[in-house]
Order: C-alpha cells, then sequence, then structure tokens
C-alpha cells in the first residue's frame, strides 16, 4: 500500500496520507495520525481534496475527524475518499493530493446556535 509520510512542524506530529488499492474499481485515500491517543477536545480535522490534471476538471474531497492510531496494525476502514479509476486514468494517471489538517476552534469561540 503506497502511502506519503507528513510531519506537521510546529509539534512534530506524523499523518500518513494512505492510498489504497483495495476497493473494487478504485482507490481508497484516507488519513491518519501515528501518535498517543487524542485527550477530549484534542480531535483534529481534515480536509482532503483530490484534482486532476486538466483545468476545470472534477474534483473530489472529503473531510472529517483525523483517526489515531497508536502502532500501524492495518488499513482503516472507517472512512475514506473513494478515487475511480476512470478518474486517475482521466488524469493521465498522476492527481493533485491536498491535505490540511487542523486543530478544532475552541468551544467558547464557536458560534451559539441555539434559539433564545
Amino acid at each position: 500500500m503506497p502511502f506519503h509520510v507528513l510531519l506537521r512542524e510546529e509539534d512534530s506530529r506524523v499523518f500518513l496520507l494512505l492510498n489504497g488499492g483495495d476497493v473494487p474499481k478504485g482507490r481508497s485515500l484516507s488519513v491518519v495520525c501515528v501518535g498517543p491517543s487524542a485527550a477530549a477536545g484534542e480531535a483534529e480535522l481534515y480536509t482532503m481534496a483530490v484534482s486532476g490534471g486538466a483545468p476545470g476538471a472534477l474534483s473530489l474531497s472529503a473531510s472529517g475527524s483525523v483517526p489515531r492510531v497508536r502502532q500501524w496494525v492495518r488499513y482503516p476502514t472507517g472512512g475514506f475518499l473513494f478515487v475511480p479509476d476512470a478518474y486517475w486514468r482521466a488524469s493521465g494517471g498522476s492527481v493533485s493530493v491536498t491535505v490540511h489538517v487542523k486543530k478544532p476552534p475552541p468551544p467558547e469561540l464557536e458560534e451559539d446556535t441555539t434559539a433564545a
């Protein structure tokens, strides 16, 4: 299974961008963080976007909480972005993958949407 290692400079946290070829008719892309379990309120969020080579080409994206694992055991199956084989072929076998990982805002900074 091909993957890329992403190292966040500010805290040396290690993230893996996983490229699984185990899905029929496509590939599964996912992000995991390798390290200690997150404490309450420490969950991190990711946004992943995949774009083809041609300008104006269809873009695929996914977002969610970054799963944390203490050690690598197996490919995570909880959530992934499915990229069809046809998308890879239409892009000449090469796509651009962008991953943004961020900490959610503190609860006191989130907008209160409850009615008074």
